[in-house]
C-alpha cells in the first residue's frame, strides 16, 4: 500500500512516502480503504518525537474511507461505522 510514514523522529524531512506491506487484520479488526486523509497537530507532535508510538508509524491519524475486509462476521461493526 502507498503510505506516508515515519521510521524515525525529527524535522519535516523524516516523513517518507513509499510502499509498505498491506496490513492483515486480526479477527476483530476492520481494514479500511482510505479515500481522504488529513495531517493534524497530533501527527506533527508524533513526527517531532514529543509523542512516540512504535516505529514505523503510518500517518495520518485522521482519515476517511470505506470498509474493506472484515474478518469477524459476527462483529457489530458495519461499513458505515
Amino acid at each position: 500500500m502507498k503510505a506516508a510514514y515515519l521510521d524515525r523522529y525529527g524535522p519535516n524531512d523524516v516523513v517518507k512516502i513509499g510502499f509498505l506491506p498491506q496490513p492483515q487484520p486480526s479477527p476483530h479488526d476492520l481494514l479500511v480503504r482510505v479515500r481522504a486523509a488529513s495531517v493534524n497537530p497530533v501527527d506533527l507532535i508524533i513526527r517531532s518525537g514529543r509523542l512516540r508510538p512504535i516505529l514505523p508509524y503510518t500517518l495520518p491519524l485522521i482519515l476517511e474511507g470505506s470498509a474493506g475486509l472484515q474478518r469477524n462476521r459476527s462483529s457489530h461493526r458495519k461499513s458505515r461505522d
